[in-house]
C-alpha cells in the first residue's frame, strides 16, 4: 500500500521526466552524464523502482536541476 510520501515522491519522477523530455534528453543522455545505467533510469521513470536519494540526486543535477528545501511555516 503506497503512503502519502510515496505519491509525493512519484509527483518529483515524472516532473523531472516531463523536463527531461522537454530539454529533448533521452534516457541514454542521463546515462551518459550520471553514470547511472539506461536500464536503471528506465525503471525510475516508470515508477517501477523507487530511486534513493543519491540516485535521484544524480538524475536531477544531470537534467540541469536542483531540489530547495522550503521551510513549511505553520
Amino acid at each position: 500500500m503506497k503512503n502519502e510520501l510515496t505519491y509525493e515522491l512519484e509527483e518529483l519522477i515524472l516532473k523531472a521526466v516531463k523536463i527531461r523530455k522537454s530539454r529533448g534528453m533521452t534516457q541514454k543522455d542521463i546515462s551518459d552524464m550520471s553514470g547511472l545505467k539506461q536500464q536503471h533510469i528506465s525503471k525510475i521513470e516508470t515508477l517501477k523502482e523507487i530511486p534513493t536519494m543519491k540516485t535521484f540526486f544524480l538524475y536531477i543535477a544531470s537534467i540541469g536541476c536542483s531540489i530547495t528545501l522550503i521551510e513549511d511555516i505553520n
